[in-house]
């Protein structure tokens, strides 16, 4: 039985939903997960229940609780990380008004090519200093105004994913800066909500949805007693207001500093370094903000990364319908690790759920033959989601020295089939923090700053992070990958061709 100060941190990505429980130097006491089911009721359309997040959630809070035997009196705080973009659409009561819509969402591309073909996308790209994608908030109000008009009569509020789940926790709605930053809806510069770009978007009108911004090391509420009854938690625990998911994991995994460069593989392939002044690229998929009040973060970024690799096990079922995912996930990845570097020959594009480049894109397995197996296969998809992030990070560092070394987490940083490739894949040693789940993690570093446990999230970070594994690349596989890279490079060339012909 734990006596001493504990904090609970939520992390609910793309695909499923991490809670743990942690001491107030880190040590991971127990992780609970659940698997979030999305649904596709239309092609290109990626959604989820709320209700039944929420629900998951609660359950996987009082589990964790009894899992560990932890007191709910000794959970001095909780905190929540959630993916970044989507839309969750909520009434006055804080119920869902409509299923969630996933930030890999794609229904509104034709939207997003109106943007950036107009006069106002250079208003945009200079106060944002990001791209535009069909995932995003403004993209996906615009759509629902065409086709679901009622739903946004019924809105109260247009929240992110951990700003939902904090609402059904303590009954208070608000947004924050690291969340909001990606959405193009906020001037990177002053992290403030813009006039101009609501009418740039032309919904100006649905400015009204947004609640009140708060910091991400604020406490932004206190656990009601109606989801106290449902978690196990005690009414009145401080919730803090906490960040989006990939800056959750730069935190859960150390990378504070502005030569940490953090790699998340989880739905979006995400590779992001700290700054302190915003670089200004057009190259550059995005600029978004870190914790605290003069911290940038640029970003190189899309949704190309391990949710390729989920969606394969989870369509193709090869070890039987009874096994179960998490399971699965391992031994396709031990399967993996059984074929060569380059995989004979196979190369995989992770376009299952699009590219940023092109809405039209598609996941491509290319090069098979009689002499390729299921491990080839699985192998070939893992290195196609690294190569993936390679690219992104070759972009990211551009006019700098390559990284030495990089943070790695998500899902896949617990198998060291995935370390292995992904250190091969990016030539670089890939290094792996001590926590299972960073962003969880780094959602008990912002519960931890907000009830003055550390004085900001640096100075927690510096004692709740240690990395436990790292992983050097094998110069033999290396040769042989970094040929697979240029003819990936070569393939893409060639498609990205077809399918905007198509």
């Amino acid at each position: 039985m734990q006596t001493e100060k504990m904090l609970i941190g939520i992390d609910s990505g793309g695909t499923g939903t991490k809670v743990g429980l942690f001491t107030a130097d880190g040590r991971q006491l127990g992780i609970v997960g659940r698997k979030v089911e999305l649904s596709a009721p239309a092609p290109g359309w990626t959604e989820r229940d709320p209700e039944k997040l929420w629900g998951d959630t609660a359950g996987a809070i009082r589990e964790l609780l009894d899992k560990t035997g932890a007191s709910a009196s000794n959970v001095a705080a909780v905190g929540v990380t959630g993916h970044g973009n989507g839309l969750y659409l909520v009434d006055r009561e804080g119920k869902a008004v409509r299923p969630a819509i996933n930030s890999t969402d794609s229904r509104g591309a034709d939207r997003v090519a109106q943007i950036i073909n107009s006069d106002r996308a250079a208003t945009i790209r200079r106060k944002t200093l990001q791209g535009i994608w069909p995932g995003q908030p403004e993209i996906l109000l615009h759509w629902l105004r065409a086709h679901e008009p009622n739903v946004l009569t019924r809105a109260s509020a247009a929240l992110m994913c951990k700003d939902y789940l904090r609402l059904q926790l303590t009954g208070k709605a608000a947004i924050e800066l690291t969340d909001m930053a990606t959405t193009n809806l906020v001037d990177v510069r002053s992290g403030v909500l813009d006039d101009e770009l609501f009418e740039a978007f032309e919904i100006a009108e649905f400015r009204r949805l947004f609640p009140e911004f708060l910091g991400s090391t604020d406490i932004g509420g206190f656990v009601t007693a109606q989801a106290a009854s449902l978690t196990g938690l005690l009414e009145g625990t401080p919730v803090s207001v906490g960040t989006i998911d990939m800056v959750a994991c730069a935190l859960g995994s150390g990378s504070v500093d502005p030569d940490a460069v953090s790699v998340v593989a989880g739905t979006w392939s995400i590779n992001q370094a700290i700054t302190d002044t915003p670089p200004e690229r057009e190259d550059l998929f995005m600029v978004g903000r870190f914790v605290g009040e003069s911290a940038f973060l640029k970003v190189e970024a899309s949704p190309c990364s391990a949710g390729n690799f989920d969606w394969y096990v989870s369509a193709f079922k090869q070890f039987g319908a009874d096994v179960p995912f998490s399971e699965a996930l391992d031994r396709t990845a031990r399967l993996a690790a059984a074929a060569p570097p380059g995989a004979e020959g196979l190369l995989f594009l992770p376009y299952i759920f699009g590219s940023r480049e092109t809405s039209r894109a598609k996941g491509t397995l290319f090069g098979l033959d009689s002499r390729h197996t299921s491990a080839h296969v699985a192998r070939g998809i893992m290195e196609g989601i690294a190569f993936e992030h390679r690219a992104h990070l070759e972009r990211l560092v551009s006019g700098t020295p390559y990284p030495s070394a990089v943070r790695l987490s998500g899902g896949v940083a617990r198998s060291e089939a995935w370390q292995r490739i992904f250190a091969d894949c990016l030539n670089t040693c890939v290094e792996v923090s001590e926590a299972d789940e960073p962003g969880a993690l780094g959602a008990a570093v912002c519960a931890a700053v907000s009830i003055g446990m550390y004085s900001d999230a640096t100075s927690a970070v510096r004692t709740m992070t240690r990395v436990k594994t790292s992983t050097l690349p094998n110069p033999d596989a290396v040769e042989f990958l970094n040929t697979s890279y240029q003819r990936r490079k070569e393939l893409y060339g060639v498609l990205s061709q077809f399918w905007e012909s198509s």
